[in-house]
């Protein structure tokens, strides 16, 4: 696998093309994403209303009440917006600033939600970072991006995550812990992210030389065979 990826972006030549391919499958990911997201918290609210507060304990936790609501609430813009982006992509077949920024909302928020999620289990999210990671990882595994937006993501990320650890007045000592474990978390991400981009990259790369090969191939057949066409045409002549 050539690594060189993992710092860097695709040559010109092939930047924009590539930038289409992994466009839709990004926005087709989100549309997927987003449902199940939703589903899954309309079943928690659900299971609130089905289930006595008695057993719930829905009183005790105020903040996840509100965090599934909207939940509830935003996930659907999203599952509309990429639907919307998708019909576009599929009569115009390119990739747009409009689109890349859907995937950038979307890949934030699904980290932040995991994130904001920790902190509800605990005011200490080192000791529930659970949720924080697998949206992480999902995202990374996922989604593709380019190198300057997987460093844009990261900042914004940990700014997310350094208001929260402010909001919930975490002590300096516990505060630079948990920086330091959401550092290696998103160190994990960043590799993992740029080891998809670099696969896919080098499936891609590997896609368009065949093609290139196979173009080359037929314009020499079909050179041959003009060829082969005109030798009856001179010898007739002869």
């Amino acid at each position: 696998m050539n690594t060189h990826f993992f710092f860097n972006s695709l040559p010109i030549k092939y930047r924009s093309q590539y930038r289409d391919y992994y466009t839709y499958q990004n926005l087709v990911a989100i549309r997927g994403a987003s449902m199940i997201f939703l589903v899954l918290n309309v079943i928690i609210r659900a299971l609130y209303l089905v289930f006595p507060v008695s057993l719930t304990k829905a009183q005790n936790f105020p903040e996840f009440s509100f965090s599934n609501w909207v939940f509830i609430i935003v996930t659907p813009i999203f599952l509309i917006a990429s639907n919307l982006f998708i019909a576009s992509f599929k009569s115009h077949k390119k990739a747009t600033t409009g689109m890349s920024l859907l995937v950038f909302l979307f890949s934030l928020y699904i980290i932040v939600c995991g994130m904001y999620s920790s902190f509800i289990a605990t005011s200490d999210p080192s000791n529930a970072l659970t949720l924080y990671l697998v949206a992480l990882s999902l995202i990374s595994v996922i989604f593709v991006f380019e190198y300057y937006e997987t460093i844009l993501l990261l900042v914004a990320v940990e700014v997310f995550f350094t208001s929260l650890l402010f909001y919930s007045q975490t002590p300096a000592t516990d505060m630079l812990y948990n920086q330091l474990i959401s550092a290696i978390l998103l160190s994990g991400f960043y590799f993992t992210s740029r080891y998809f981009f670099t696969y896919k990259a080098n499936y891609y790369l590997q896609v368009i030389e065949i093609r290139e090969k196979n173009a080359e191939i037929e314009k020499a057949s079909e050179f041959k065979n003009q060829v082969l066409g005109w030798l009856p045409m001179t010898c007739v002549t002869l």
